[in-house]
């Protein structure tokens, strides 16, 4: 067991609610150990406090130890009580593997996942049976369909909903960080992450850089028919002239806010991958 102080937490990217939070399960200076640290999980607390504390092969035995016993209400029995209370039936799982035995029911190619079999070493999709060995390669030699070959379905091109235009002459797509996860809640809380990758940059070819005036590392203001952020550039090649490029991980550089909605006709997914900016160079910082 280990006793934990608010500054350890504080060393290791809590925020101030979350040591709160952690305040309102242990007591100031209590020592904590792995059952406890489990009950946490299961009371709303982040598996980011174990992370604080566990390392290496404790931490397998922590996670073996919260599936054992059940995981964080938040999951499937606040779930499953919502869907109750919203007239719906059959939600009452008693634990995680119930609920992975009606998903073996159901869907033919996780027919033979179960607790039990993956309990040393992992299964991969399809697997339809108890005695099925997995598959690790999904096409080998022939393609898992009827008559072993490849469906080719022709589609008409669709132009994206905008182009560039003489007021907005570039395109701006949203593109991903090594070292970010989507809005970044958490990954932007560990230091060595946040080391490796601070902030939002806006990638731009270096003949549209000095077409609009912007130097490496200037401050750039980026509008859209939306609205506008601001945000450092960062010349590179690896965006064609004509093509700018920023990540979506960073609240002080809110890309969506700029962004196209338009929804495509079938999956009704944002065409956020293409969006007609124009860049101009600013004085002030985006502080």
């Amino acid at each position: 067991m280990k006793r934990i102080t608010a500054q350890m937490l504080k060393e290791r990217g809590a925020c101030a609610s979350e040591v709160q939070r952690f305040r309102k399960v242990f007591p100031v200076g209590a020592p904590v150990s792995m059952r406890s640290l489990v009950r946490a999980q299961k009371a709303g607390l982040d598996v980011f406090f174990a992370e604080c504390f566990l390392a290496g092969p404790a931490m397998a035995e922590y996670q073996k130890l919260l599936a054992l016993d059940s995981v964080n209400p938040y999951a499937y029995i606040l779930l499953g009580d919502l869907a109750e209370r919203m007239g719906a039936h059959g939600f009452t799982y008693a634990s995680p593997e119930e609920i992975m035995r009606e998903i073996n029911r159901l869907t033919p190619s996780y027919g033979g996942i179960t607790y039990s079999r993956i309990e040393d070493n992992g299964l991969q999709w399809p697997c339809p049976d108890p005695n099925h060995p997995g598959t690790p390669c999904l096409h080998q030699g022939k393609f898992s369909r009827p008559g072993d070959k490849a469906c080719f379905s022709p589609l008409a091109y669709r132009p994206p909903a905008e182009t560039a235009d003489g007021k907005y002459p570039l395109i701006l797509t949203t593109d991903r960080s090594l070292f970010h996860f989507h809005s970044s809640t958490m990954t932007r809380r560990v230091p060595g992450l946040s080391s490796l990758d601070a902030n939002e940059w806006l990638c731009i070819h270096p003949a549209d850089a000095e077409r609009y005036g912007i130097a490496d590392g200037a401050w750039v203001e980026v509008s859209s028919r939306r609205g506008a952020v601001k945000v450092q550039a960062l010349l590179t090649d690896v965006c064609q002239p004509g093509l700018c490029s920023m990540t979506f991980h960073f609240h002080e550089s809110p890309t969506n806010l700029i962004t196209n909605p338009a929804l495509d006709p079938v999956a009704k997914i944002p065409e956020t991958k293409v969006t007609a900016v124009s860049v101009r160079p600013i004085l002030e910082t985006a502080g």
